[in-house]
C-alpha cells in the first residue's frame, strides 16, 4: 500500500454507505440554510425608527423647555433675549408627540 493512498472505511452503524450520510449531511445543511434565510438578522435592531424618533424628539422637548424656563443671562448683538413663545410652544408640541409615539410604539412591539 502506497502512503498516500487514502482508504475507504466503513460506514457508520446504522447508515446504509457513505452516499446516504452525504446526502443526510446536504440536507441538515440545507434545513439550516432555510431557517437562517427566514431569520432575517439586522445589526441595528428591530426597532430603529422608534429609538431614533424617541432620541431626537425628546432632544426637541427638552432643548425649547430649556430655551422657556432658563433664557441666556447675556446675550450677544443679534441674539434675541428669550425664545419666541410661539415658536417655542410648537417646538415642544411637536418633541411631546413624537416622544409619545415612540414610547408607546416601543412598549407595544
Amino acid at each position: 500500500m502506497r502512503p498516500n493512498s487514502v482508504r475507504k472505511s466503513e460506514p457508520a452503524p446504522g447508515v446504509a454507505s457513505d452516499l446516504s450520510a452525504d446526502v443526510h449531511l446536504s440536507w441538515a445543511a440545507m434545513s439550516s440554510l432555510a431557517l437562517a434565510a427566514q431569520q432575517s438578522y439586522n445589526p441595528l435592531g428591530d426597532n430603529l425608527l422608534p429609538l431614533l424618533v424617541l432620541a431626537l424628539s425628546s432632544a426637541m422637548l427638552f432643548g425649547n423647555v430649556v430655551a422657556l424656563v432658563r433664557p441666556p443671562e447675556r446675550t450677544d448683538q443679534g441674539n434675541l433675549a428669550r425664545a419666541p413663545l410661539r415658536r417655542t410652544a410648537v417646538m415642544i408640541g411637536i418633541g411631546f408627540i413624537g416622544a409619545i409615539w415612540s414610547l408607546a410604539s416601543l412598549l407595544a412591539s
